[in-house]
């Protein structure tokens, strides 16, 4: 279960940062967040709560990936 929820969508993040893709992070996001909020919430504090930190970058990652796309494209 572990593997499922929290390495696999690390491993895909990481994937999407290298090739700066987009979808690939978006799915990420929405892999980890069920998992990543219960983990982060469910016994505060511990080790796990910094999983909310991990949420909150893949969020970033996504934000700047989509505002770096809508710099790059050419206005007509």
């Amino acid at each position: 279960m572990i593997v499922l929820m929290l390495i696999l969508p690390a491993y895909l993040a990481l994937v999407s940062a290298i090739v700066w893709r987009r979808l690939p992070m978006l799915i990420t996001l929405i892999w980890s967040l069920p998992f990543g909020i219960y983990l982060a919430l469910a016994a505060f504090p511990s080790i796990w709560s910094l999983f909310g930190v991990v949420l909150l970058l893949y969020l970033c990652s996504f934000i700047r990936m989509a505002q770096k796309k809508q710099r790059s494209e050419p206005k007509h």
